[in-house]
């Protein structure tokens, strides 16, 4: 007993120290597609995008995923080659210029000559008015049609006024930060959204603020935005590769607190932090 003991001591310890060895920078940020007094393609923010971009690569990702499903990988191909070439993004592709997929992680997996572009490891639910009759399980059906019942428009709740004002005072707080401003530096945007303590209020607001806010269906609503949260880590793992070391994962400031959760709960990765390499 004592023997079987020590080998599974061995193989924990063995497998948290090469775990240790796999980094991972999760970095929040707003859409850019949410465009305020200020586009990501202006002058202005084009230059300041340089020193983000300059930061990500002093990390080296060797993959990088993003917030959008698998099956637009193929897009993201295809912009991958027009950056590597330097050219012009085609019209029909041309929405990616103001989206921190391409603007952050197509131009940093193309700077680094990269071997794929960046992979989307997103999860969402089916469109709810959508027939259910193209489901290729019965668990997925269920849980479509259990999501649909719980998230009908037509249901109203009740707010919990206890809850209410502490969740707009943190909107409040961050609201200039969820898009493109023209007085905010993307360095200041990016520090306030990954700094350690404000990614938990961006959660509770973000992620968290029905199951505070409905007293009724609070925990069901939520539930389904976490099962998102859970599938996302589950593609992440899925995807990264066994020889890949490094990985910046590029996702919406709201989702990252559960994200890194995830990731230091397996214990097979390190967490770095945009801070470290941003000055």
């Amino acid at each position: 007993m004592k023997s079987i003991k020590i080998t599974i001591f061995l193989v924990c310890f063995i497998n948290f120290i090469y775990g240790q060895n796999r980094e991972v920078l999760i970095l929040g940020t707003a859409h850019y597609s949410n465009i305020k007094s200020d586009s990501i393609n202006s002058d202005q923010k084009q230059k300041e995008l340089k020193g983000i971009l300059d930061a990500l690569i002093k990390f080296n990702p060797q993959q990088i995923l993003v917030e959008r499903p698998s099956v637009q990988d193929s897009i993201f191909d295809t912009a991958f080659e027009y950056a590597k070439k330097g050219q012009n993004l085609p019209k029909d592709i041309d929405w990616l210029l103001n989206n921190e997929i391409y603007q952050l992680g197509i131009r940093v997996a193309a700077e680094l000559r990269l071997p794929q572009s960046v992979q989307g490891i997103d999860w969402r639910l089916p469109n709810l008015n959508s027939k259910d009759d193209h489901f290729t399980s019965d668990i997925e059906k269920n849980y479509f049609l259990y999501a649909k019942s719980v998230l009908d428009p037509t249901i109203k709740y009740e707010v919990d006024n206890v809850y209410s004002e502490s969740i707009a005072s943190i909107h409040r707080q961050f609201g200039k930060y969820y898009g493109i401003e023209k007085n905010i530096s993307l360095k200041e945007m990016y520090l306030t959204l990954n700094d350690r303590k404000n990614i938990e209020k961006l959660y509770i607001a973000n992620r968290l603020s029905e199951l505070y806010l409905d007293p009724k269906l609070g925990a069901e609503r939520t539930e389904i935005g976490s099962f998102r949260d859970y599938k996302t880590f589950r593609s992440a793992l899925n995807t990264i590769k066994p020889e890949t070391k490094r990985i910046l994962i590029i996702y919406g400031a709201g989702h990252t607190h559960m994200l890194r959760q995830l990731f230091q709960f397996s214990g097979q990765f390190k967490l770095r932090e945009i801070d470290e390499f941003l000055r």
